[in-house]
């Protein structure tokens, strides 16, 4: 059964699946917060002044949580389930002989799962998500995890609870990256009241080497995860990539709709259903709109795809026919190298 993500605040904001992890994960900040600041800033206050050594670490620990619950209260770009299929099957159609109608159920399948989707004068391949009952655009999966299709679905996070797709990317970037800031200089307090209690033979090092520890090898972790996070995305999103097209060595989600666009006026295959739901007057439409936002601005499609992308409207409680139409051209438009010289 679909496990639904909780919408709240009247919907502007969605929590994901996996709500717990990401509360324990939140109270593993504020722990070490409370951890560096009592046991380890006293040691370390002459050096960096009280203001400093006390208030920082809160500060950034209270940052840390805010950038940290942008992805995780955003919806990732679900796409709403239908209940009927979106090709039902022809009641004309019979068959004499069993062998006939499996042969026939078999080939219907195929060209029930597997369409053209024509958009903006381009036919892009496409299939047809058995579960949710709509045509996937490039870039949309399936998350078992979470029951629904996301746009441009990078993976599922269990640390912020929810899927890191279309909308939500940009933040989960920030989100590690404000692990590591926070993290650093947790790890730069306990460095130097380690020196601090070595430079000072007054100070009773083993009263502290507990609390010390504790926030070296979590920090460590944090700064080692963060960075690599927000690295590894930063590259992938520089090739317009994601993490699981990276995984699974396929076709990025942009290679896929330059190509279409590129080979436009090559005969289509015959045997493929060829969908033409978006009319020219529409596209355009939703793309005036898009064009409209300054973040559209950005040259590489990646920056401007993940910086454009987190003001595209929620599609999780709209009809799943228009939301479908809505997400093709959302995926088209910001993919396509050609459209700011239209």
């Amino acid at each position: 059964m679909c496990r639904e993500p909780r919408l709240c605040c009247s919907g502007t904001m969605m929590v994901g699946t996996n709500f717990a992890c990401y509360f324990i994960t939140c109270l593993v900040y504020v722990f070490y917060s409370i951890l560096s600041t009592a046991y380890v800033a006293p040691f370390v206050s002459s050096v960096f002044t009280p203001y400093i050594a006390y208030s920082l670490g809160p500060i950034l620990c209270i940052f840390c949580v805010m950038v940290f619950s942008l992805p995780a209260w955003t919806d990732p770009g679900y796409l709403p389930r239908s209940l009927t299929p979106r090709f039902p099957p022809d009641p004309s159609d019979t068959v004499s002989t069993p062998e006939t109608a499996v042969s026939s159920a078999a080939q219907s399948n195929e060209i029930q799962q597997n369409v053209i989707y024509s958009i903006a004068g381009a036919n892009i391949p496409a299939v047809v998500c058995k579960t949710c009952n709509i045509i996937r655009p490039p870039g949309t999966s399936h998350c078992g995890t979470c029951g629904h299709c996301v746009m441009y679905l990078d993976h599922h996070c269990p640390w912020v609870g929810t899927d890191v797709g279309f909308r939500n990317h940009f933040y989960f970037i920030l989100g590690t990256a404000g692990i590591g800031v926070y993290c650093i200089w947790v790890l730069a307090l306990s460095i130097t009241a380690i020196i601090v209690c070595i430079q000072n033979s007054d100070v009773d090092f083993f009263t502290i080497i507990i609390p010390i520890v504790l926030c070296i090898m979590g920090s460590m972790f944090g700064v080692f995860f963060g960075s690599m996070m927000s690295v590894s995305h930063c590259g992938m999103i520089s090739t317009d990539t994601t993490t699981r097209a990276r995984i699974k060595k396929t076709q990025t989600p942009a290679d896929v709709v330059i190509q279409a666009f590129q080979q436009r006026e090559c005969p289509l295959d015959q045997n493929m259903r060829i969908v033409r739901d978006v009319e020219d007057a529409e596209y355009d439409s939703v793309v005036a709109e898009i064009r409209r936002n300054k973040s559209f601005r950005y040259k590489h499609s990646g920056w401007r795809r993940i910086m454009t992308a987190r003001f595209m409207p929620s599609l999780y409680r709209r009809d799943p026919l228009e939301a479908e139409k809505l997400a093709w051209i959302w995926t088209v438009a910001l993919t396509r190298e050609d459209i700011q010289l239209e």
